[in-house]
């Protein structure tokens, strides 16, 4: 619509999405559907990818050096060989398998819902020491010239800050900016969004606030709920018909999702079928719950899913 119907230029549009596999499965169902036009790609792009290609651009400026990637290390130079030499450093003990998780988790929140030292102090966490950590673990990449994805976000927001060159330069090239997974996005990267779209806001985001479920590692989605304050000329629009499940789930759905405080109001329907019920079966214990997951495996035929939140779940 935007290259056809309003002559936009395809190079000057920028889509940012939250994972590697959607940007790529977005830009594949671009090219199917309309490579016979003879149009350019526009760009696909993982906000990450997008903020090391500013950062490639800001020390070509500048004859800095890129720090190298932390994810790229590995063995005795790997992040989680780093975590636990700090954690056992700074606590004295040994930093287990799943704690090790909760680490980065809270590592990656920190930079990513921009906390500060006093704010951090407050997050209800198990990790002990968490700030001595998160500092000792900063002075250990900016000592041996190194940054993890986390970082490339900061990095970026703060050369585009600092550079009016570089910003101009990317503003002129992505005057058109598109967000998917809108929900998923955290608070630093819709500040780096909200800097690239300034002054002329051509921003559109699609995402749905009920379905953020990245809290825990920054997800932001009080800028969709603020999206008019932030954007006075803003309009939103609710996509409310779900085409892919059954009556029975979408309306359960609709009233358990209700349930959330902070949410735009809306009536999810769908036109499918009423499909089988949906089982709510109660349970006393874990042991119960894993019996239950087997015995249901035993009955069924055909292919089954199993969902949970943590690795450390599958494990019973």
């Amino acid at each position: 619509h935007m290259i056809a119907n309003c002559g936009i230029a395809p190079e000057n549009i920028l889509t940012i999405t939250f994972s590697k596999a959607s940007a790529a499965d977005m830009r594949l169902r671009y090219e199917n559907l309309f490579a016979q036009l003879g149009w350019t790609t526009p760009q696909f792009s993982t906000i990450h990818a997008f903020c090391y290609r500013v950062l490639r651009s800001y020390c070509r400026m500048t004859g800095g050096q890129l720090p190298e990637l932390l994810e790229n290390k590995s063995g005795n130079e790997s992040r989680s060989a780093i975590l636990r030499e700090i954690y056992s450093r700074i606590n004295h003990e040994f930093l287990s398998e799943d704690l090790e998780e909760e680490l980065q988790s809270h590592l990656s929140l920190i930079k990513n819902a921009m906390l500060t030292q006093e704010e951090v102090a407050q997050q209800d966490t198990v990790i002990p020491n968490l700030w001595k950590i998160y500092e000792a673990y900063s002075d250990y990449k900016r000592a041996h010239n190194l940054m993890d994805y986390d970082d490339m976000l900061r990095y970026a927001y703060n050369a585009l800050r600092k550079s009016d060159t570089l910003l101009d330069g990317f503003r002129k090239k992505f005057p058109y900016i598109c967000v998917d997974e809108a929900q998923d996005t955290s608070l630093l990267q819709h500040r780096i969004i909200q800097l690239l779209a300034a002054p002329l806001n051509n921003l559109f985001m699609v995402g749905d606030e009920d379905q953020s479920i990245y809290g825990f590692r920054g997800a932001h989605p009080q800028t969709l709920l603020d999206f008019q304050k932030i954007y006075p000329s803003a309009r939103i629009l609710k996509m409310e018909e779900n085409f892919r499940s059954s009556r029975s789930i979408v309306d359960r759905a609709a009233v358990f999702i209700a349930q959330n405080q902070n949410r735009y109001d809306k009536k999810m329907h769908t036109a499918a079928e009423q499909g089988l019920p949906i089982e709510s079966p109660e349970l006393r214990d874990l042991s119960q719950q894993y019996q239950l997951v087997a015995d249901t495996l035993r009955q069924q035929s055909g292919s089954i899913a199993v969902i949970y939140r943590k690795n450390i779940s599958a494990v019973p």
